[in-house]
C-alpha cells in the first residue's frame, strides 16, 4: 500500500512573515497540492528518464557482467540492484536523522564517510517536498546548508543531493546527465515557489560504495535546467497523446 506524506513548505512571499504551501506525495512518487488528490503532478525523476537514452544498453552490459561474476546466477543483478537501492535509502535516512536530531549512525560506514566532510556544516532542512508553480512537477530535495561565508560576510544557500556511486563508473563516465538535470529542476522549482530555501548553489555529493571517499560536483543550474525543460516538454507531449 502506497504511503502518503504531507509537508507545509515555508515560503518568503512578504516581509511580514512566512506562509506555507501544503504539498503531499504518495508511495508512487506522485505529488499534489493541498487536498487536490485528483490533479497529481509527475515527479522530477519520472521526467528525467527521457535524458537517459543510453541506460538500457549500459544496464544490460552491467547485468551481464554481474551474472558472470556470480557463476551464471541470473538473479544476481536484481539482488545487487535491490541491495544498492537499500544502501542509498539507508544512507538518506541516516543523514536525515543527523540533520534533524543529531543522531549518529555508528553502524554505517558510508554515513561515517559523509560525516567526515559535513560534521561542521550548518544545515537548514532536509527531505523537503517541492513543486514548480508553472510547470507542475514535484520532487523531494535531500538537504540545504550554508556555504562558507564570502568576503562580504554572506553565505549562499546550497541545495545538496546525496548519491551513492561505483568509483570506477564515476571515473569512467562522470556524473550522469539525469542527476545534473534532476537537481537543477529542484532548484528552479524552489525559486518558483519563493521558498525560503531557494538556493544560490547546487551540489551533488557522490559517496563511493567502496567507502573510498566523496566527490562533490558543482552543478550549473541554468544550463541543465534547459535540458530538463526539453525532457518536461517531451513528457507532456507523450502524455497528451495517450
Amino acid at each position: 500500500m502506497a504511503i502518503s506524506i504531507t509537508q507545509h513548505h515555508p515560503t518568503a512571499t512578504n516581509v511580514f512573515g512566512e506562509k506555507t504551501i501544503m504539498i503531499s506525495r504518495n508511495g508512487n512518487h506522485q505529488y499534489w497540492l493541498g487536498d487536490d488528490k485528483k490533479n497529481k503532478m509527475p515527479s522530477v525523476t519520472g521526467i528525467t528518464k527521457y535524458a537517459d537514452a543510453g541506460s538500457f544498453g549500459a544496464g544490460l552490459g552491467w547485468a551481464i557482467k554481474i551474472v558472470k561474476e556470480n557463476d551464471g546466477d541470473l538473479n544476481s543483478p536484481r539482488g545487487l540492484s535491490l541491495q544498492v537501492q537499500k544502501e542509498g535509502t539507508d544512507l538518506h535516512n541516516s543523514i536525515d536523522q543527523y540533520i534533524n536530531n543529531r543522531t549518529i549512525d555508528e553502524d554505517s560506514v558510508l554515513f561515517s564517510t559523509w560525516l567526515k566532510t559535513f560534521a561542521n556544516t550548518t544545515f537548514l532542512a532536509s527531505e523537503q517536498l517541492l513543486y514548480h508553480k508553472e510547470m507542475l512537477y514535484g520532487g523531494t530535495a535531500d538537504a540545504f546548508y550554508f556555504a562558507p561565508e564570502d568576503k562580504s560576510g554572506t553565505a549562499d544557500i546550497v541545495l545538496a543531493d546525496w548519491k551513492t556511486k561505483e568509483r570506477k563508473s564515476f571515473e569512467s563516465y562522470g556524473p550522469p546527465v539525469k542527476d545534473l538535470i534532476q537537481i537543477s529542476a529542484y532548484a528552479k522549482a524552489l525559486e518558483s515557489m519563493s521558498s525560503i530555501y531557494t538556493p544560490q548553489q547546487a551540489k551533488i555529493i557522490y559517496l563511493f560504495r567502496d567507502n573510498s571517499g566523496i566527490e562533490i560536483v558543482d552543478v550549473d543550474i541554468e544550463r541543465y535546467f534547459e535540458v530538463f525543460r526539453a525532457c518536461h516538454h517531451l513528457h507532456t507531449v507523450l502524455k497528451s497523446a495517450q
